[in-house]
């Protein structure tokens, strides 16, 4: 099931080093604004100060959003999972590849803070947001298209920090439901016994009733692949 999942990308994650990139930033993308403002005909500085600290906003490199998603890790043989079962805990299942690449599975791209791929990254949002800059047809007030910022946000389903770049994270994410979409917050992913490899387990007792429950689902599927099952190692076996 695709759940709520809070996403957020920020040029600078140390809160005492925000102001100044931010101000930096700025420096660069206010004019930018600015000429496009003046190509369709609108002074910036006629502007309230409520409508520039919209327009600031969609090209300040700080962008959150809550996203629907099935979060997985990606692991090799003989990497030390110890660590991830102290943290997301000790069952675990292991899915085919045919199963991921069919269910539309992405790698997450991790970026650092105030390095040269962020910046690029902050760089081309501000760019792809400010080029759709127009007048609304309605008020004759500067707006972003919103086509650029459901764009950006399904960037973002994609991108951590650098600090995360321990969870080898793999996601398949939803619409988030903007901008007429349809929310698949709550979406069921189909997944039947023969998309499983191997399932782990934190303890004895649980491996042969979930082998009977294994044998029990295979006979309700065309798949005759039934998983393997054992304990959670310390080091991914496959």
């Amino acid at each position: 099931m695709l759940r709520e999942h809070p996403v957020r990308s920020r040029l600078e994650s140390d809160a005492s080093k925000q102001g100044d990139v931010y101000t930096e930033i700025l420096s660069t993308n206010i004019p930018m604004i600015q000429n496009k403002l003046r190509s369709i005909g609108i002074d910036y500085n006629s502007l309230s100060d409520s409508k520039i600290r919209s327009l600031i906003s969609g090209v300040g490199g700080s962008v959150r959003a809550i996203i629907p998603m099935f979060c997985l890790t990606g692991r090799s043989k003989g990497d030390d999972i110890a660590s991830h079962g102290g943290d997301f805990g000790t069952y675990a299942l292991v899915f085919t590849r045919r199963w991921l690449i069919s269910a539309g599975v992405r790698k997450v791209t991790y970026i650092g803070d105030n390095t040269k791929t962020s910046r690029a990254f902050v760089a081309k949002i501000a760019k792809k947001m400010v080029s759709g800059l127009h007048k609304d047809t309605h008020t004759n007030e500067p707006v972003y298209d919103n086509n650029d910022i459901k764009w950006l946000l399904y960037q973002l389903r994609y991108i951590q920090p650098i600090k995360y770049a321990h969870q080898l994270e793999w996601r398949i994410a939803g619409d988030p439901g903007i901008m007429g979409s349809t929310s698949e917050m709550g979406k069921n992913i189909p997944i039947s016994i023969g998309d499983i490899e191997h399932i782990f387990v934190s303890n004895d007792v649980d491996i042969d009733e979930i082998k009977d429950i294994c044998s029990d689902l295979a006979k309700t599927t065309p798949s005759t692949n039934i998983p393997s099952v054992g304990l959670f190692p310390e080091r991914f076996p496959y």
